[in-house]
């Protein structure tokens, strides 16, 4: 007898609300609900209904997040694109790509799915058969759209042959692929995904709405999010009440906007640590505004698309439509630059829980703005410690994406350090000496410092021209040829600006994986004034160990954790001669503890991470907890060990 698999669900900071495993149940064991605190959709089952089949928890996108799927290489490439009918990009959010690829499958007998509205205040995924319909799917919808429906429906559509594209959110494209993948029927599915932010709550676009029909006096009729009246790179948005009135907020006064684009409150759980922000994408095709694309044949400010070509069925769709675009080849850097926040994390707020505690009691504005008061007053926390403070974070910029001052009362003052000067530290500890009581623990964080130079002793200008050209657009190449052309060469840290600032960006946010550039690698390079900055790390660190036990304040080493991408790039001698081996001196001189996590394998996996470098929301939350238990379990060993010899 086979045996059955008990249904699991993704929990909730990973569920993406996509409806995959409703889709799935053949029980309908599993309903999505809306839940009362933020106004996100989340899965539960029906035990009574449940057959644990375990077909939800084989088709979650959310609990296979590091499942590598295996898809032939392609090298995607990147366009900008604008459709050539004016109606068309005066009718959509950018340069109208979408309408021109939904129209092309609808042209050929099959079909599209796209978001459309159903009222004012409720976004479905809808499956249209003509191109009469297209005007539904057009335009921005703020917030997460509801799925269930389709999933039957373009399985229905592809046994029978069509042609079926679906457009959504990246988590949205992989939750259709692995349903249609698990039902057989992959092919005839064009997948298209968007350059995504963040998925904004219905919730909190509701009681914005409710707030903006108070205040007129007047129900809304409608909600154009992005329009671009005043032009593309001008885009505001324009309400349209039943009495005839109009209201029209540009970008950075739309109350609702602010509360995804700037304050990050109003996003659902699992997009502070998205899987899917990165240049390797599921879909076919990824398509999305192309901000900070320059090129003189598009400069008419009414909306730029990117096109980025992911796979060979992609391709072809492309090529069927170039002759209904005006396209221009670009690069990934380029997408990357203009377009940050769909591909690095997004920082958590936070405020967030307070914000839909306030938004229970007052108007969608009031809210925010006492979320962001209550923000403010929790980031100045460490200049304004409680008394009685009994444990304290003092070191580098790394530690602000490295502890999660929410979780557990690990508090401190973060200053940008490599090593030293460490004195600055002691500055901010003197200052408010009186807030920190007597035993507290002082946790010093130490990170090992960074130089960039070029691998081996010699990369020829025709390599590093073959480079640039596979990832054009990081570097201009008469400064970097002149670097990495010269026999020999090494860059050292004061030549550390003279490669372009691109160039560094690149390597610094971990895209360097991703895009896949090779023959560059972090060295040192040893020389005088390299020793020399050792050589006062270790003065000031014993100095600053010193002055936190004439406090008597306990001194801890922490050393911080990086991803094993990060540390593969790291050569050891390097990490042994700049940072091992100075706080090794450091901890026999002064017999202090020092807690080593920077290459710990429980914080190795990316999944943990931003970047290469940065611990994600996740991570944080995992170095924290892991950090705060050994440091104080240490801490009550000795103390118990002094009590039975007093």
């Amino acid at each position: 007898m086979k045996e059955l698999k008990k249904a699991i669900l993704a929990d909730r900071e990973h569920c993406t609300g996509c409806g995959c495993c409703a889709a799935v149940c053949a029980k309908h064991a599993i309903e999505l609900k809306q839940s009362d605190l933020d106004g996100f959709f989340y899965p539960y089952i029906d035990t009574e209904k449940c057959m644990d089949c375990g077909l939800c928890g084989q088709v979650c996108p959310a609990l296979h997040i590091g499942v590598k799927r295996e898809t032939k290489e392609f090298c995607s490439e990147v366009y900008a694109a604008r459709a050539l009918e004016d109606e068309i990009r005066e009718n959509s959010a950018s340069g109208g790509a979408f309408s021109v690829l939904a129209t092309e499958i609808l042209e050929e007998d099959g079909c599209v799915v796209g978001v459309a509205w159903e009222g004012k205040t409720f976004a479905r995924h809808r499956m249209i058969h003509d191109k009469s319909e297209l005007v539904l799917l057009r335009g921005t919808k703020y917030f997460q759209s509801r799925m269930e429906s389709v999933y039957e429906k373009i399985q229905q559509m592809l046994i029978k042959g069509k042609q079926v594209l679906f457009c959504g959110t990246p988590c949205q494209v992989r939750a259709i692929e692995n349903y249609c993948e698990m039902k057989g029927t992959r092919d005839g599915l064009i997948l298209v995904d968007l350059l995504c932010r963040g998925i904004p709550s219905q919730k909190a676009y509701e009681h914005w709405i409710w707030e903006e029909e108070e205040k007129q006096g007047s129900r809304i009729q409608f909600v154009q999010m992005k329009e671009k009246r005043n032009g593309w790179n001008k885009v505001g948005t324009r309400i349209t009440f039943e009495d005839g009135s109009e209201k029209y907020y540009s970008l950075y006064e739309n109350a609702f906007a602010d509360s995804f684009l700037r304050d990050n409150t109003s996003i659902r759980d699992s997009c502070y640590h998205c899987p899917y922000k990165n240049i390797k994408r599921d879909s076919d095709l990824t398509i999305g505004d192309f901000w900070g694309y320059h090129n003189q044949g598009f400069a008419d400010n009414k909306g730029i698309s990117v096109v980025v070509v992911n796979s060979e069925r992609g391709q072809r769709l492309f090529d069927s439509i170039r002759k209904d675009l005006k396209t221009a080849p670009s690069t990934m850097w380029k997408l990357v630059q203009g377009n940050h926040a769909a591909f690095t994390q997004i920082e958590e707020s936070r405020a967030r829980e307070v914000f839909w505690n306030f938004l229970d009691k007052y108007s969608f504005t009031t809210a925010l703005e006492l979320s962001r008061d209550w923000g403010r007053r929790e980031s100045e926390k460490f200049t304004d410690a409680p008394d009685g403070l009994s444990m304290v974070n003092v070191g580098t910029a790394q530690a602000k994406y490295a502890f999660d001052y929410q979780t557990v009362p690990v508090n401190g003052y973060n200053m940008a350090l490599h090593m030293n000067p460490l004195m600055y530290n002691k500055e901010i500890l003197r200052n408010n000496q009186e807030k920190i009581a007597a035993g507290a623990i002082v946790l010093i964080t130490l990170e090992y410092p960074i130089f960039l130079c070029p691998n081996g002793s010699e990369l020829s200008a025709e390599e590093a021209r073959r480079i640039r050209e596979a990832h054009g657009g990081y570097a201009k190449e008469e400064a970097f040829l002149r670097h990495l052309g010269e026999r020999n060469f090494r860059l050292n840290h004061n030549k550390l600006w003279e490669v372009d600032w691109e160039l560094h960006n690149l390597i610094h946010l971990g895209w360097e994986k991703g895009i896949g550039i090779k023959g560059i690698v972090l060295r040192n390079q040893e020389n005088e004034q390299v020793k020399r900055k050792r050589k006062y790390a270790v003065e000031d660190l014993k100095k600053l160990i010193v002055y936190c036990r004439s406090m008597s304040w306990q001194p801890v080493l922490v050393g911080l954790p990086y991803s094993k991408e990060l540390n593969d790039y790291v050569p050891w001698e390097f990490k042994k001669k700049n940072f091992y081996e100075p706080i090794e001196l450091v901890t026999k001189e002064m017999d202090i503890a020092f807690y080593d996590y920077s290459e710990d394998s429980r914080f190795a996996a990316l999944d943990n991470y931003m970047n290469v470098w940065f611990l994600n929301n996740r991570g944080r939350k995992k170095f924290t907890r892991v950090v705060y238990e050994e440091i104080l379990h240490g801490k009550e060993e000795n103390e118990t060990e002094q009590n039975g010899m007093a």
